[in-house]
């Protein structure tokens, strides 16, 4: 089956044509769909053609720490997500429901002794992890919260 073609050729064609005229890949997408091709298929082919789109996906960061009078010194504020607010918080809360995720299991684990812990070590680390999963969703909500905008007419 042959591709669609556009007015002045292929859509790969068309494609090519709108890099070398300097298009956003976002745009080279709403022209390819203006003349009749699905979201998808527009989508592969701007990224087979200009590369990747760039994505809103946050990158780990570890910066190193700014204070002058003890630059050796390493904070826990030097470790973050960096990206918009609302991926940020998402990735938060997905990392403190991962730790409630294994923490049930364990708890599965335990109650039907497939898994037997030590009387000593077994309530405190599980009561820490479960503070320290319920701190990290705390802090995604109100990472999610800051890049929520409220428009008002």
């Amino acid at each position: 089956m042959d591709p669609p073609a556009s007015a002045n050729g292929t859509n790969w064609d068309l494609v090519k044509r709108l890099k070398a005229e300097g298009v956003t890949p976002a745009d080279a997408v709403a022209r390819l769909k203006a003349t009749g091709l699905d979201d998808e298929s527009a989508k592969v082919l701007v990224n087979s053609v200009m590369g990747a789109m760039p994505t809103d996906i946050p990158s780990a960061q570890l910066t190193p720490g700014t204070n002058i009078l003890a630059p050796a010194v390493f904070t826990l504020s030097d470790i973050g997500l960096t990206g918009s607010p609302t991926v940020v918080g998402v990735y938060w809360i997905g990392f403190g429901a991962a730790i409630l995720l294994a923490l049930g299991v364990g708890f599965m684990m335990t109650a039907t002794d497939l898994v037997k812990l030590p009387d000593d070590v077994g309530y405190y680390a599980v009561r820490l992890c479960g503070v320290a999963s319920m701190t990290c969703i705390a802090w995604g909500a109100f990472r999610y919260s800051q890049g929520i905008t409220i428009r008002r007419k």
